[in-house]
């Protein structure tokens, strides 16, 4: 039997963390176990942004959701986070990194093999 693991998706620079509470409890209860991040359009500071995200993945970790950050190279640089350490998305309490645009393939590999044990996944949406 194949197991499958659903998910939903989360939008922390467009909704408010209460009604992100209300929406993780009720996939909760239907059985989801995966939130889809974005953070692609971050808004505010590094540290605002990390107390943001970290706010939300701790909360539906309690659940025990795995959560996923969607990312780009652009967010990379705008929060000043390099490629060969990822610690800011182990500290925020993610399970890993779906890459939402193309890198150049050395940089999807060498991510894989953090050593904060992050799973890489690319979007095949682009």
């Amino acid at each position: 039997m194949t197991m499958r693991n659903l998910g939903l998706s989360i939008y922390p620079d467009h909704s408010e963390y209460q009604k992100d509470v209300e929406y993780l409890e009720l996939g909760h209860k239907y059985g989801f176990s995966r939130i889809f991040m974005s953070m692609l359009e971050v808004q505010g500071s590094v540290e605002e942004t990390k107390a943001k995200y970290q706010k939300i993945i701790n909360f539906g970790n309690s659940l025990g959701y795995q959560t996923f950050i969607d990312v780009s190279p652009g967010l990379f640089k705008k929060l000043g986070i390099s490629y060969s350490d990822l610690k800011f998305f182990k500290e925020i309490g993610a399970t890993g990194l779906r890459l939402d645009q193309a890198f150049d393939g050395a940089t999807e590999a060498m991510m894989s093999f953090n050593p904060y044990g992050l799973i890489i996944e690319l979007n095949m949406s682009n």
